[in-house]
């Protein structure tokens, strides 16, 4: 674990940003970046990165989503008609 201390006076905190990566312990000769996260003053970029990248997830799961929902329509059209089926056979 690594431990680095960067003394910032009192009133440069306000434009300090501490941004922390986080690698892969077992490839770090590869610098394999896991992900990361900022605080401080530009603390809005990796939650606009975090944004697109939900977004980014978002988009195939509701694609996804349609089309369950399509095929739930054809089969409650199919449930329906084969109610209408029986009903009609008695």
């Amino acid at each position: 674990m690594l431990a680095d201390v960067f003394q910032v006076a009192l009133f440069q905190l306000a434009d300090v940003t501490l941004m922390v990566s986080v690698y892969n312990k077992k490839s770090m000769k590869k610098k394999e970046m896991i992900g990361w996260f900022a605080l401080g003053n530009d603390w809005l970029v990796p939650v606009n990165d975090w944004l697109v990248q939900v977004n980014d997830w978002l988009v195939p799961v509701n694609d996804w989503l349609v089309q369950v929902n399509d095929w739930l329509v054809q089969v409650n059209d199919w449930l329906v008609q084969v109610n209408d089926m029986l009903i009609s056979s008695r």
